[in-house]
């Protein structure tokens, strides 16, 4: 029995309309939706930068160029340990990790750690330790 070969591989094209459909015309690419920031500004410098929702403060500074104290990263060793200016009631960030090395009268002073906080709205902070980073 003798069977065709085609030199050209099935690309999945409809003679109908003649063009090549493949899977990737399947997936769309969806419209990313920009993530939302926070100005953060350090006293006495005055230096700002903005903080997205989903990085750490910490993380935020650094892409800024501004280095804030820092050890362990995870909320335990409270080398980054500032206040925020908010006339003492808590700062307003958020936190993912269930013991964030704080206490409730700390957080409700104002006290937070950059390196596992994140902004939930516009800040200042006292970060009287904060250098600009080397470039």
């Amino acid at each position: 029995m003798n069977r065709a070969i085609s030199a050209t591989p099935d690309t999945g094209s409809s003679p109908a309309d003649g063009h090549n459909h493949d899977a990737r015309d399947a997936k769309r690419v969806k419209p990313v939706k920009p993530v939302k920031t926070y100005r953060v500004t350090l006293m006495p410098s005055g230096w700002q930068f903005d903080a997205p929702v989903d990085m750490p403060i910490l993380l935020a500074a650094q892409a800024a160029g501004i280095k804030l104290p820092s050890l362990c990263r995870n909320g335990t060793c409270r080398a980054c340990l500032c206040q925020a200016q908010t006339g003492g009631v808590g700062a307003p960030v958020t936190y993912r990790i269930e013991w964030p090395g704080l206490s409730r009268d700390e957080k409700m002073q104002g006290w937070l750690l950059p390196c596992c906080a994140y902004a939930s709205a516009d800040l200042v902070i006292d970060a009287s330790d904060a250098v600009r980073a080397a470039l």
